[in-house]
Formats: structure tokens, C-alpha cells, sequence
């Protein structure tokens, strides 16, 4: 389980406190979820395709479960209806803009852009009926379907299956050790069948491009699935160089947030101060630590 992962993940609730989903987050300021999961919130029809105005409540229960916080609406792509004729039901994205400063240990996520995820691992954490603290589960990632999504399925026999509450909730590649996804939809008719599907992270950011800065993008590439006996050194040298150049691009983005930390920093006093540093620390050892794995690769 990745630290980085559990300090993202927000759970979304209604003003009452009943808790309907997941979301997480992308930026110090951003968290995404599904629309659908919004219009719950809201107490909305599930499918309402307008965009809501008021605010959602949510907090980090990973994090501190103690302090609420509040969202609005900055980006909104609601629930594309099927039919007969074009059965891929597609969208259900929604993007909040928090409306108050972070917690302190709260951190955005790595997203994560691949061509392939066939047979990767992932861990989710999501909110089911009757487990408003949140439940973790795992499994393998499949193929993409005719909309683009991609199906995940929950292997193990004693894992928790992915059930309404899920939604939202970001999907870890533990071998790409990132978010390459969001979970949004289960196929409830089969109550026997343990998959779900996810929302990769090439749709999530078509649809929110100011995550685009955020995101690493992973070739179709194992430098250790490769086999001497069918590889030459030249093609294992220039899968080395691809992944020092990932981790350099995204050091590169990690500058960029601390360079505008840095900036904050400048401008606040007191608590917010104190946050911001923290956010600073937090940077720069992921700085140093994506450095010394570049120069060990």
C-alpha cells in the first residue's frame, strides 16, 4: 500500500453525513470523482446530466476524519446514456475544487497514462454499505471494452468485491506505481461476477486538462520481462534510458509544484505557513528520492 495513495483518497458524503462514494486528490486544490457520485451527494436523480452548483461535503478519513471540507463543481461530464444503438454508456467525471486549504498530510496522487495494464495488480479503497470507515481490495486489471473503459476483477476469494460505494475511488498499479484509473461502474445484474470498471487516465485527463501537468506517461515497456536470449543489449539500454526519462519528467513536475510552494510560502503567515512548509518537505523528498533512482537505474 502506497503512502501516496492513501493521503489522496477523500470520501464524499451527503450534508447528513451518509457516506456515498470516493474521490482523490489531483492537485493541492483539485480532487476528482464521478458525477454520479456527486448527484447522490446532492440528492439528485443518479443520471441528472446538469451541472450541480451547490457545494459537496467530503473529508480525508486516511488522513484526519476529524475535520470536514467542501467542494464545488469546476468540471462536469455527466453519465452518457445508452441505447440501442450505441450501448457503450461513457463519461460520469466530475472535478471539485476544494474550497478551503488541505489538510497536512494530505498529498495529490501520481497519475499515470499506459498503453497496456493487462495482468497488473491494483489495490482500491472504497466505501460499501455499511462501512462508512472504508474497506481495501485488489486484483488485476484486464482489457479496455468498446467505450474505453477497462475492466478490473477481484481475484482472491476472501477480498471484499467491489460494490456501490467503490465509485470514485482511484485505481493503484502497483506495478506502475501510480493511479491509471478511476472506478466507476459495476455490472449489477451479475451479482456472481467480481469485476468492475475503471475509467483510465487518458479519458480522465481529455476530460480535465488541468491535470495534463500531473500525469507520467508509461511506454509499453519491462525492462525486466526482457529475455537476453530474444533482446540485444541495444534494446535493453534504450528501455533503461525510457524509464530515466519518466522518472526525470516527472521530477521535472514535482520542481514545478515546489517552485510554486515556494512562491505561497511568500504570502502566507500562521497555520497556512506551516501547511505550505510541510508541503515543501514533502516535495523535496520525493525530489531526492526520485533522484537516487535515477542515478541507481
Amino acid at each position: 500500500m502506497s503512502a501516496e495513495l492513501t493521503s489522496a483518497i477523500a470520501r464524499i458524503r451527503q450534508a447528513n453525513g451518509r457516506v456515498v462514494g470516493a474521490g482523490f486528490l489531483v492537485s493541492d486544490k483539485y480532487i476528482l470523482t464521478c458525477s454520479h457520485v456527486i448527484n447522490v451527494a446532492l440528492g439528485r436523480q443518479i443520471n441528472a446530466p446538469d451541472e450541480p452548483h451547490q457545494e459537496v461535503c467530503l473529508d480525508f478519513p486516511l488522513v484526519t476524519s476529524r475535520k470536514m471540507f467542501r467542494g464545488r463543481v469546476v468540471r462536469w461530464i455527466s453519465v452518457q446514456p445508452s441505447s440501442s444503438i450505441l450501448p457503450e454508456t461513457g463519461a460520469d467525471i466530475a472535478l471539485l475544487e476544494l474550497e478551503s486549504p488541505l489538510p497536512e498530510k494530505a498529498q495529490p496522487v501520481r497519475l499515470v497514462q499506459a498503453e497496456n495494464l493487462w495482468k497488473h495488480p491494483f489495490q482500491i479503497f472504497g466505501f460499501p454499505e455499511g462501512q462508512a470507515v472504508g474497506v481495501w481490495t485488489d486484483g488485476i486489471i484486464s482489457n479496455p471494452q468498446a467505450n474505453g473503459r477497462v475492466q478490473i476483477e477481484v481475484i482472491r476469494t476472501t477480498a471484499y468485491p467491489i460494490e456501490p460505494g467503490f465509485s470514485g475511488s482511484p485505481v493503484w498499479d502497483e506495478q506502475l506505481d501510480g493511479v491509471v484509473g478511476m472506478t466507476v461502474a459495476i455490472d449489477s445484474r451479475r451479482s456472481e461476477v467480481r469485476a468492475a470498471f475503471i475509467i483510465p487516465t487518458t479519458q480522465l485527463v481529455n476530460a480535465c486538462p488541468e491535470l495534463k501537468e500531473q500525469v507520467i506517461d508509461r511506454p509499453i515497456l519491462e525492462v525486466g520481462g526482457y529475455n537476453s536470449a530474444n533482446n540485444s543489449n541495444k534494446e535493453i539500454s534504450s528501455g533503461i534510458n525510457l524509464l530515466i526519462k519518466i522518472k526525470q519528467n516527472f521530477r521535472d513536475n514535482l520542481y514545478k509544484q515546489l517552485e510554486a510552494a515556494y512562491e505561497r510560502l511568500g504570502q502566507v503567515t500562521g497555520a497556512e505557513s506551516a501547511r505550505v512548509q510541510t508541503e515543501i518537505d514533502g516535495l523535496e523528498l520525493k525530489i531526492n528520492k526520485i533522484n537516487q533512482e535515477i542515478s541507481n537505474t
